[in-house]
């Protein structure tokens, strides 16, 4: 579930005061999602605060330890959306 816009801004808020004072990724994300950032979430507002790329950031929540334990059921997630779509493709060629 996504937060508010209230509740994700005074996040964001927090994060970067933590990630001034830490400058640990890792720590950011942990806080994110230890107060209620979903991995969406977690990845926008990284992004706000960092100024990094979409991607990057989607990369460091992805691979953080503080979602590990989804890593394997997102990535095979990923891997059958993606021979879906392939088969998908197939069948239209």
């Amino acid at each position: 579930m996504t937060l508010s816009v209230n509740d994700r801004l005074h996040l964001a808020e927090s994060a970067k005061r933590l990630l001034n004072e830490s400058n640990d990724i890792e720590s950011v994300v942990a806080f994110l999602r230890k107060n209620g950032a979903d991995k969406i979430d977690s990845i926008r507002i990284l992004k706000e605060i960092t100024g990094r790329e979409f991607n990057d950031c989607k990369a460091l929540v992805h691979l953080s330890n503080a979602w590990e334990d989804t890593r394997e059921r997102d990535e095979s997630l990923h891997d059958l959306a993606d021979a879906v779509i392939k088969d998908i493709a197939k069948e239209q060629s």
